[in-house]
């Protein structure tokens, strides 16, 4: 099993759901984050305009099974630009992992549980 783990552009992530449905995965978690680093943007605050550099992204995280991982992210290369501070995607091993609900560990614990491969995109 693999975790996948990613920083997209805030303004990018409808793009980037719509492609993990297409793709099968219709299940991940994701939080805001801000993000510290070279790019800087003009904000306006209260009227008052700014540079700043820090950046507010997405971060998501799904686990899929290792024959899903580039089908996966594929999916979340919908994030793709072109343009510094797209982001990053980060791929560790899962070693083991359960389902609370219903006992089952391994592969079979992730909420895509069928047998086969995801749809490719």
């Amino acid at each position: 099993m693999k975790k996948i783990e990613a920083i997209i552009r805030e303004s990018r992530f409808e793009d980037v759901k719509k492609a993990l449905y297409k793709a099968g995965i219709e299940w991940f978690s994701y939080w805001d984050m801000t993000d510290l680093g070279k790019s800087t943007r003009d904000q306006i605050v209260r009227g008052q305009a700014f540079h700043s550099n820090y950046l507010q992204r997405h971060m998501l995280c799904i686990v899929v099974r290792d024959e899903n991982q580039d089908i996966a992210v594929d999916a979340i290369m919908a994030a793709r630009t072109g343009e510094r501070g797209d982001g990053n995607i980060f791929v560790s091993t899962v070693e083991r992992a359960w389902s609370i609900r219903t006992g089952k560990t391994g592969p079979k614990a992730l909420f895509n549980n069928r047998n086969q491969k995801i749809n490719p995109i």
